[in-house]
């Protein structure tokens, strides 16, 4: 599946006008299928656990739980998770601590140019093309097709403890639009037969 597209992403900011412009940009360049929003570092860490993101944008000075304190818990249940801390210059310090402590994988200043936001998940996301843990094993091999209209256009090949697919899919202009169904499937825990 493609990396960028059919990816998990969160947004961690006590901020509605920053929350609702990143899931703007991100939606405009066609980046993550799912993007959830936390309001403060303890909503956040909540939410990586449930949701597992496979990046998350968060805000360093937050109310409740600040992002350096989140970072870490998150890095404490998930030592591979991708952060990208924002922040404004007069923060630069906080930024590079977080940088340099291993937690935080890349930065965003306030205010940004949009390219930014987007180069930087985009970064993230193609770093480690496998979003599985290395930790997580798969439960069992299956070959059970995706199928459109009664054509198989793909098929599943396995399916990991962590609710994750491996697909294969053959090359067609309704592909996007079949693994975006699939991906809706997936998420409702019916990805033993997938028919769209």
């Amino acid at each position: 599946m493609n990396p960028i597209r059919f990816s998990k992403i969160l947004i961690v900011d006590d901020s509605n006008a920053f929350r609702a412009k990143i899931q703007r940009l991100l939606t405009e360049g066609e980046i993550g299928y799912f993007i959830y929003e936390a309001r403060d570092g303890e909503e956040g860490f909540s939410m990586y656990k449930k949701y597992r993101p496979h990046v998350v944008i968060m805000d360093i000075m937050m109310p409740k739980v600040n992002g350096i304190e989140s970072m870490k818990k998150i890095i404490e249940f998930d030592p591979d998770a991708k952060i990208i801390v924002t922040s404004t210059k007069e923060n630069k310090e906080t930024i590079d601590a977080a940088i340099k402590s291993g937690g935080a994988k890349d930065y965003i200043i306030k205010p940004f140019h949009s390219g930014v936001v987007l180069m930087s998940v985009s970064k993230q996301l193609l770093v480690n093309r496998d979003y599985r843990h290395s930790s997580t094993s798969f439960i069992t091999d299956v070959k059970k097709p995706l199928m459109h209209n009664g054509i198989a256009y793909g098929h599943i090949e396995k399916v990991y403890e962590n609710g994750e697919l491996e697909m294969k899919v053959d090359k067609n202009k309704t592909i996007d639009e079949l693994l975006e169904k699939a991906q809706e499937i997936k998420d409702m825990g019916e990805y033993f037969e997938i028919v769209v």
